[in-house]
């Protein structure tokens, strides 16, 4: 994005809206400038030439918008303008911090770099003016922060933790969980004492001398065939409730995740044009910042026959006046415990009873999750664009295209979904030895017949007469 040369003014920061990719906004052209990043944070800062530094460009930043105001940035930048005519190296932050004192007033800055700014003012400070604006999932924060390190730190100096209490607290918080748990409180503290730093209410960070790495073990399980013509058949009659054997089969069927198809309501549900729509404040996608701005987008998909038959008729048996899977826990509502009549299933009764079904067919190490990569592998396997399958399970374009390419694709995705949904009755209405040998990619006349009738190209032009292929 091309800089302006017209002055800031604080319309045009708040207006300013994130997206994928960093930009800068100018305040005419004194050099002061403001930096957006994808997350939402606003930044105000300086890039200047460094005599310090062999003349290289250097930047320092004057502290992040709204908490810096317009008018002391401007103030700040003329200051720091002349501190550097005269010598004075700015990336020092002693004399930075001297330098935003100066200008601001802000007597407790001193304070906050002794005694008095204890690790519960960081953590906060950081969690009302970083975590809860910026961050959908506070969750891992606040388990990674406020369990595992304040408990223990809360009343330390933020500026003054000795390297030995670290070092303790990290071996312990291995020794009661995991390597990878103590990996994550690292980088979790680590960022939150870099944004103190930032903000001018720290000098130093008692993390950034450790350098633990914790392997990152991509999951890459999914499905297969044979397992989800056992899972649909239930050959050997296992008691399942039918409510929970739907729930299990509508995330076969479209391949979203667990909380978008508990939580939905009944509203979402365009039956006469076949469309879900998923709220901007179901998906993993949508930041929080995102939801603040406005610019977070629902999600619609297209649904195939038989997930559109199946949602009515769970509407029809299991909801209530909200949600399409009703809530079965009771609360007490005048003077009585009683089952309220709003609110969806809670996730766990549903977790448990599905891993008891699994665990008696022997389908274990699988997970719920795994429904989405299960779609996207064998709909891969059935000759479908990896884009449109990426799009289906509510992923993210990649690179340029994210920026640029906004289309819907509705039509290219309700061929995936009718295909996929065609699939499913083909194999589970034959032998399981039919499953088996798509699994092996078994040569002959089943396999044959498979790709001509399901390949993904074929189903495309058929998808236009709104009816797919006939089984």
């Amino acid at each position: 994005m091309s800089k302006q040369s017209l002055p800031l003014s604080d319309t045009t920061i708040r207006k300013a809206k994130a997206i994928d990719k960093e930009f800068t906004l100018s305040d005419g052209r004194t050099g002061l400038t403001l930096r957006v990043f994808p997350s939402g944070r606003k930044s105000f800062c300086w890039r200047y030439v460094d005599k310090h530094r062999n003349n290289k460009m250097s930047r320092i930043e004057y502290g992040d918008y709204p908490s810096r105001s317009l008018a002391d940035a401007r103030q700040i930048h003329i200051t720091a303008k002349s501190a550097r005519k005269n010598g004075k190296d700015l990336k020092d932050q002693q004399i930075l911090l001297s330098v935003i004192i100066s200008v601001t007033k802000e007597k407790n800055h001193n304070n906050k770099h002794t005694s008095d700014y204890t690790v519960s003012n960081l953590v906060d400070d950081y969690w009302e003016e970083h975590v809860i604006p910026n961050i959908k999932d506070k969750k891992p924060y606040k388990t990674r922060i406020k369990k595992h390190m304040l408990s223990l730190l809360e009343n330390h100096h933020a500026d003054n933790i000795p390297a030995l209490t670290i070092q303790e607290l990290l071996e312990r918080i291995k020794n009661e969980h995991s390597f990878k748990t103590m990996c994550d409180v690292v980088t979790f503290n680590k960022a939150m004492w870099n944004w103190g730093i930032r903000n001018f209410k720290l000098k130093t960070n008692p993390f950034d001398s450790i350098t633990t790495r914790c392997t990152s073990n991509v999951r890459t399980q999914y499905y297969s065939v044979e397992e989800l013509w056992t899972l649909l058949n239930n050959p050997e009659s296992i008691v399942f409730p039918k409510d929970h054997y739907s729930i299990m089969r509508a995330l076969i069927l479209c391949g979203n995740r667990l909380n978008e198809l508990m939580k939905s309501r009944i509203n979402e549900f365009d039956f006469e044009n076949n469309i879900w729509t998923i709220p901007a404040e179901n998906l993993k996608s949508n930041k929080q910042t995102m939801l603040n701005k406005g610019i977070a987008k629902p999600f619609h998909i297209p649904m195939s026959r038989q997930f559109s038959q199946l949602m009515s008729d769970c509407i029809d048996k299991y909801s209530n006046t909200t949600h399409v899977f009703a809530t079965r826990k009771k609360v007490y509502i005048n003077g009585l415990w009683q089952v309220p009549d709003s609110g969806h299933l809670d996730e766990r009764t549903w977790r448990n009873s599905v891993n008891e079904y699994r665990d008696i067919y022997k389908i274990q190490d699988r997970n719920n999750h795994d429904f989405r990569r299960t779609l996207e592998t064998h709909l891969g396997d059935l000759g479908t664009p990896d884009d449109v399958t990426t799009i289906m399970t509510a992923h993210r374009r990649k690179g340029i295209s994210r920026v640029y390419n906004h289309s819907k694709q509705l039509h290219t995705l309700r061929t995936g979904y009718q295909l996929w949904a065609d699939f499913l009755d083909y194999i589970s209405q034959k032998p399981v030895s039919v499953s088996k040998k798509f699994d092996m990619q078994v040569p002959g006349p089943e396999l044959k017949k498979i790709f001509q009738k399901f390949h993904y190209q074929v189903y495309l032009i058929e998808t236009l007469s709104g009816m797919g292929l006939q089984q």
